[in-house]
């Protein structure tokens, strides 16, 4: 995987449904075709990355959820939880994110670094209540801001904005962000109507309309995507 990898990946991060699409029907087909197994888990968790992007989050949990199981043993399989996780906890499937949860804390607290810990929280938050996810939130940003993913602690602030506006918090946030998670903020955006690699190792995307407003928050790829221009 190379330069396509690389325009498949920022593609996903920003939302760009109708652009990453063929990218993955092409990368998942040549990877299938090579036997490339980690290149196959690597599209899959991709494309969790874009369908939560695009709010699409029974199509992320199902293809984060083969992403995670392909082959444990390969760092890709843990880096497609937290998109399993976000995606479950968000299609109402608490069951599902909790398990991949405890699934992920086995990884980050071996590792024990503010990016492995700070996913951790960040997750975590997301199956949490009350005072139990604000602190987990505050600890995720506390953590990823010490690191140099940008993008994992704009997802960060932008789950805890969301959360805040829940609560009906978001006069004097703590996160300079939280603004984003309001509908006043949502651009126009391009909705992907299925993006989806089945276990029967074939992808079906089919692009809905190139740009329509989406009816939700405000994506924390995109934003993430955002923050490095």
């Amino acid at each position: 995987m190379g330069r396509p990898s690389l325009a498949l990946s920022l593609a996903a991060l920003r939302g760009r449904g109708r652009q990453a699409a063929p990218l993955i029907e092409a990368t998942f087909a040549a990877a299938t075709a090579e036997g490339q197994g980690i290149a196959v888990s690597w599209t899959r968790w991709v494309t969790a990355i874009l369908c939560n992007g695009l709010g699409r989050y029974a199509d992320a949990a199902a293809v984060g959820r083969q992403a995670s199981q392909d082959v444990p043993e390969i760092f890709v399989s843990t880096f497609a939880l937290p998109e399993l996780i976000e995606a479950a906890a968000r299609s109402g499937n608490t069951g599902l994110a909790v398990g991949a949860v405890d699934e992920l804390a086995e990884a980050t607290q071996a590792g024990g670094t503010d990016w492995g810990l700070g996913i951790e929280a960040r997750c975590r938050a997301l199956v949490s209540e009350g005072q139990a996810a604000e602190g987990l939130y505050a600890d995720a940003i506390d953590r990823l801001g010490r690191t140099r993913l940008r993008p994992e602690l704009a997802r960060a602030h932008l789950l805890y904005g969301e959360w805040l506006r829940r609560e009906n918090r978001r006069t004097g946030s703590r996160s300079p962000w939280s603004r984003l998670s309001d509908s006043r903020w949502l651009p126009d955006r391009e909705i992907i109507s299925t993006t989806q690699v089945t276990a029967s190792s074939e992808l079906t995307a089919q692009i809905k309309r190139p740009s329509c407003s989406y009816h939700g928050t405000l994506s924390k790829t995109v934003i993430a995507a955002r923050m490095r221009r």
